[in-house]
């Protein structure tokens, strides 16, 4: 997951593009596209789709614990992986919000790396 990325973190905003790139994408912006893929490809998004804005509280149940299998998942597979910066590994993830218009919901997600850097970025849905 170096290049040619369909998944894309933008620096400036945080906000997640997905969209082919033909650049290195490295540090914790690697990491940043390494969650939202694996949010991507859980059941996370199917089930948030069932709740609706009155089951606020419930989804944000989903999510924490939805992020905590993800960490887990993510840490023990760095753990066999000795070719990564600690940048690039990672501490913790941590729901920090979700707010919700008309037919979506905002999900804002803080990573923090080994190295101690964090990026927070928003996951619409």
């Amino acid at each position: 997951m170096n290049s040619l990325q369909f998944i894309y973190v933008d620096p400036a905003t945080g906000k997640i593009q997905l969209q082919m790139l033909n650049k290195t994408i490295k540090g914790i912006e690697k990491l940043a596209q390494e969650v939202i893929y694996r949010i991507i490809n859980t059941e996370i998004i199917n089930e948030t789709l069932q709740y609706n804005v009155n089951a606020e509280e419930e989804l944000k149940n989903l999510f924490t614990s939805s992020l905590k299998v993800i960490e887990e998942a993510i840490k023990r597979d760095q753990s066999m992986n000795f070719d990564l910066t600690d940048d690039e590994r990672l501490y913790s993830l941590e729901l920090v919000s979700i707010t919700f218009n008309e037919n979506q919901a905002t999900i804002k997600i803080n990573i923090i790396s080994e190295a101690g850097r964090s990026k927070t970025f928003s996951l619409a849905i």
